[in-house]
């Protein structure tokens, strides 16, 4: 999947409007955002650690849900 397609698909799940905002939460620079947009490259380990939730398969491939399930569980203490 695109870099851009992934930053921007962040940005709209987190109700993020600007790439510096997106640096801020991600905790790089906003040139590392510009990095990884022109270089269509992103670190999926900065993204999978910052961003709770998501589907490591969706980070690599592009296929399935963006965000992983909530599983409920039947276990009792």
């Amino acid at each position: 999947m695109k870099a851009d397609v992934i930053l921007d698909k962040i940005k709209e799940h987190y109700v993020i409007s600007t790439d510096s905002e997106l640096a801020s939460f991600l905790e790089i620079s906003k040139q590392g955002i510009s990095n990884w947009r022109s270089r269509d490259a992103i670190n999926i380990k900065r993204i999978y650690k910052k961003c709770k939730g998501i589907s490591m398969d969706w980070l690599l491939t592009g296929k399935g849900d963006m965000f992983l399930k909530q599983v409920k569980s039947n276990f009792k203490k």
